[in-house]
């Protein structure tokens, strides 16, 4: 396990690499070392590019080089620098300076260090295994209760440092942070402990410049801040809410006249006007919502939260896949706007059998949680996912709130004519058996085959193999990502990132 800044203390640290890492065969053997006060993030390694330091504006930061035995060149912020010698860095929060390390007939090698602002979440990680994705985005902005833990969205290396990081520029705190298949961030914000009452959400540049586009649901409706995508036509997908009266809930043990907070999804143009609207009060009954859900919804108050939705995301045909957790089910739509039967449940995948469109449940197959008489315990992250083999698959972070066990990733093969769903796979952490989730989390399939998961509430994001062995392991202090956005190999480059820091904190 290492340790990250806050946890490393501000002593300097060290570690010694062969410089014939460095170099070619045909330098001689001797070491290289590069120590910093405070101390580097991870400790010097000659196969580590980027590093971070916890370091202020009025504490320079001093870089020690040495390279005993060997005939080493080196600089550092740009001036040589003779082995053996300490030189100082005068940083501001975000900026970053370079390392030259060049041994005699040798290879020039640049090492980068960035330092974290004082607000930035503490952290420790570790590598037990070889991880398929090359970066991680997160943003660990909840704590227990609800509370801010921290504002920053971050991009993580699988050496478990932060190469990039933005602050967003509102007061609010980022939920749902993605990297977009145009190179862009965007996220969504809420303030307060409820995040179906959000902001409009962002979109920036990685330099920081942000998209000038209204990215929320139209007039008359709320924010939801669990999900916002980018469609392939320019558009957005956006969730929202608002209040809708005239329900029974005495079946929940609420009152027989209420106002509920029902669910819609929009598709917006850049523009800020609504393609169509989807509405779940109109497709899914109450009677549908799972007992295990009933106090905390009447407990909740007006208007009731019926119904919670949590992810929403499209296929290549405009169909919607829907999580709604208090009915502990995922809902496939018909295309909102198509011609046949737009809008209406497909099937439904997990929770009671559905009274307001009947006959759309899915019988579940090879699935232990179900063959033993349970279900999904307010499932998130519902997603579509091709396996290249022509078959229809869907996975989820099945939490298993309120069920007594571990969350866990699952995939199943849907065949709609026979309106089944055959499990394929289910992946726990087998390092954290006991793990218990209560709220939020994601579990996004790789195409090599591993998963990521930011596990429910909890501080930790890993990926895993199928087997559930940990390959890469964040774990935040005091602080959780409500998803973790796994990036794969060749979508960006360590110049784009730094690049783009750069811009945001010049020197």
């Amino acid at each position: 396990m290492r340790a990250g800044p806050a946890v490393a203390s501000t002593l300097a640290v060290a570690a010694t690499v062969l410089a014939s890492v460095l170099a070619g065969p045909s330098s001689a053997a001797g070491t290289v070392q590069i120590t910093a006060t405070p101390g580097l993030y991870p400790a010097f390694n000659a196969a580590v590019s980027d590093y971070v330091v916890r370091c202020t504006a009025a504490t320079p930061v001093k870089v020690t080089v040495s390279s005993p035995g060997t005939t080493t060149a080196f600089t550092v912020d740009g001036k040589q620098v003779a082995t053996g010698s300490t030189s100082s860095v005068s940083l501001k929060p975000g900026q970053s300076f370079a390392i030259g390390v060049t041994p005699q007939g040798g290879v020039a090698q640049s090492y980068y260090v960035r330092c974290l602002p004082s607000g930035f979440p503490t952290w420790t990680s570790s590598r037990p295994g070889s991880p398929q994705a090359e970066y991680y985005l997160v943003a660990p902005s909840f704590s227990t209760g609800f509370a801010q833990a921290s504002r920053y969205i971050a991009i993580f290396d699988t050496n478990g440092v932060p190469v990039w990081w933005t602050l967003p520029p509102s007061p609010y705190k980022p939920v749902d942070a993605k990297l977009l298949p145009n190179g862009d961030v965007l996220w969504t914000e809420m303030s307060g402990s409820d995040p179906d009452l959000g902001y409009t959400a962002e979109e920036h540049k990685l330099d920081g410049t942000p998209v000038d586009q209204k990215i929320s649901p139209t007039a008359g409706y709320q924010s939801n801040t669990h999900e916002v995508q980018l469609l392939s036509d320019g558009d957005y997908l956006v969730t929202g809410t608002y209040a809708r009266s005239g329900f029974n809930l005495t079946g929940l043990g609420g009152p027989a006249s209420a106002t509920i907070r029902d669910d819609v999804i929009q598709e917006v143009t850049p523009g800020g006007l609504a393609v169509w609207t989807w509405d779940a009060a109109d497709h899914v009954g109450l009677d549908e919502v799972d007992p295990q859900w009933w106090t905390t919804i009447v407990r909740g108050g007006s208007p009731y939260d019926v119904f919670h939705m949590n992810s929403a995301v499209t296929d290549a045909s405009g169909n919607l896949l829907v999580s709604l957790r208090y009915t502990d089910a995922v809902f496939k739509i018909a295309d909102p706007a198509g011609t046949t039967s737009p809008g209406k449940v497909i099937w439904k995948l997990g929770g009671s059998a559905p009274t307001k469109e009947p006959g759309t449940r899915l019988t579940i197959v090879g699935d232990p949680v179900f063959a033993a008489g349970g279900g999904f315990g307010g499932q998130h992250y519902a997603r579509f996912f091709d396996a290249g083999d022509g078959n229809l698959y869907v996975t989820l972070h099945d939490n298993g709130t309120g069920r007594n066990r571990a969350p866990r990733a699952v995939r199943y093969r849907i065949d709609e004519a026979a309106k089944t769903a055959t499990l394929v796979e289910q992946v726990t952490d087998t390092a954290a058996p006991n793990l218990r989730s209560s709220c939020c989390g994601s579990a996004k399939k790789l195409p090599g085959g591993d998963w990521v998961m930011s596990w429910g509430g909890n501080p930790i994001v890993t990926e895993l193999t199928p087997a559930g062995q940990r390959a890469f392991v964040l774990t935040f202090g005091g602080a959780f990502s409500y998803r973790a956005d796994p990036i794969l190999p060749g979508v960006l480059t360590r110049d784009q990132l730094r690049s783009a820091m750069n811009v945001q904190y010049p020197r």
